[in-house]
């Protein structure tokens, strides 16, 4: 998983000091949107382990209350837009998941996913059939340049995490 390092406040955009990934509870994520949101889901909450089972229904039971009663619990409004991509790995089985402040669950059917404002650009780059041949982590890394290469809120150092 790979992005970049910018978030968004209304008309503003930061740079945060790394970027929004993090190796959390045996996941790897990443969000994107509100300041307060993102800075709240990658710092300031332990979010739940994944242990198997269905994917979507972790989600939806365990993922989703926790972020949305650690974003309560931190008056941070709910209507504030955020996404959150999560790379789950357990013993072999591998999936990307993401919610949004709605609380609503995507299990992606694909090995690759985007999210935020460059996330149209970073998709055609990861469907882009010339560069399925390199390793994971520089696919990914060429996929945020390019978001970041078109979409003025994609910027700052990129990083990249893998299982």
């Amino acid at each position: 998983m790979a992005a970049d390092s910018a978030v968004t406040s209304e008309e503003r955009v930061e740079i945060l000091a790394r970027p929004k990934l993090r190796r959390r509870s045996g996941l790897i994520v990443g969000a994107c949107g509100d300041m307060a949101a993102v800075g709240a889901i990658l710092d300031g909450m332990v979010l739940p382990a994944y242990s198997g089972g269905p994917v979507a229904e972790w989600v939806t039971t365990m993922l989703w209350p926790t972020v949305d009663s650690c974003l309560r619990s931190l008056n941070v409004r709910k209507n504030n837009e955020f996404q959150v991509l999560v790379g789950v790995s357990h013993r072999g089985y591998r999936a990307l998941a993401s919610i949004d402040q709605y609380g609503s669950p995507i299990v992606y059917d694909r090995c690759y996913a985007a999210i935020g404002s460059g996330e149209a650009y970073a998709l055609g780059s990861l469907c882009g059939g010339g560069w399925r041949r390199l390793e994971p982590g520089e696919r990914v890394r060429r996929a945020v340049a390019a978001a970041a290469e078109h979409c003025c809120n994609v910027r700052g150092r990129i990083g990249v995490l893998s299982a």
